[in-house]
């Protein structure tokens, strides 16, 4: 008895009892396909999802401290585009808290003089932090909130998916 199982578009007779015939060529069809499948879907440079607590330790609230998320530092001499995914929350001193979610889609364009990245950010919510990419490919960000929003911690989430230069 065999089932159809279907990879990317691949459909595979694949067994599902341990009978005659020989499952052998299925199962190794069957490996090779998620084996392709995985390839084009994680790349050796993406940043698997991440959870960093912001604390008074890690930036000083309610000023605009600029903070290296070290999880997201891309190479320019590896990577040529990524797309960070992300949500932030922050939590208000008095209670309540802010928060946002979004992306970060940047691209390091090596003809332009200097070289940098060129970064777009679209996002909902309004936590009032700024993220940047430092030319070496550094995501920063910074809380920039005015005074009167005094923050007692927070979280970060994100993941990041990447393009090596061709």
């Amino acid at each position: 008895m065999s089932v159809i199982v279907n990879i990317k578009g691949t459909p595979i007779d694949f067994p599902s009892s341990g009978e005659s015939p020989n499952w052998a060529p299925a199962v190794v069809e069957f490996a090779q396909a998620v084996e392709n499948a995985l390839v084009t879907a994680i790349s050796d440079f993406d940043v698997p999802a991440t959870v960093i607590e912001i604390t008074s330790d890690s930036i000083t609230f309610p000023t605009a401290t600029t903070v290296n998320i070290n999880e997201l530092n891309f190479s320019i001499a590896i990577i040529r585009s990524f797309t960070v995914t992300y949500s932030i929350i922050l939590n208000k001193t008095l209670g309540g808290s802010v928060s946002e979610s979004g992306t970060i889609t940047a691209y390091y364009d090596s003809n332009n003089i200097p070289t940098k990245w060129i970064f777009t950010r679209d996002y909902v919510g309004e936590a009032g932090v700024d993220f940047n990419v430092t030319d070496a490919g550094q995501v920063t960000f910074a809380v920039n909130e005015p005074s009167s929003n005094f923050y007692s911690s927070g979280k970060l989430s994100f993941f990041a998916k990447t393009l090596e230069q061709a």
